[in-house]
């Protein structure tokens, strides 16, 4: 399928939009790692945090990179299509970085 200008302004909100979360992930990230918050003084939430935040992080380069760019071309950028092996390993990748997420999402609302 061709690209039109719908599927073009739609996969570049979706690039950009993830894009910048994955900035703010990573930014984030970094100032829990640096500012010693793991460290055994402060509270163990932040590992969760940590673990959390790496996960958005994760889910937000799959969205840029992966999901923006088949929106944009209306096709699969990986060999294989809808049923080669590629698709499904990110698709299986993004959805069980959900549920990890999820689970620790529990975890942290019972702290």
């Amino acid at each position: 399928m061709a690209a039109t200008l719908e599927s073009i302004s739609i996969g570049s909100l979706i690039s950009v939009v993830a894009g910048i979360s994955l900035c703010l992930n990573l930014f984030v990230f970094i100032v829990i790692l640096k500012g010693g918050f793991l460290q055994s003084t402060h509270n163990g939430i932040y590992i969760f945090a940590l673990a959390n935040i790496g996960g958005n992080a994760f889910q937000m380069a799959i969205s840029t990179f992966y999901l923006g760019a088949c929106s944009i071309i209306q096709d699969f950028i990986v060999p294989g299509g809808l049923y080669g092996f590629w698709p499904k390993f990110i698709s299986f990748l993004f959805g069980s970085q959900w549920y990890q997420e999820c689970l620790i999402q529990a975890i942290i609302a019972l702290d």
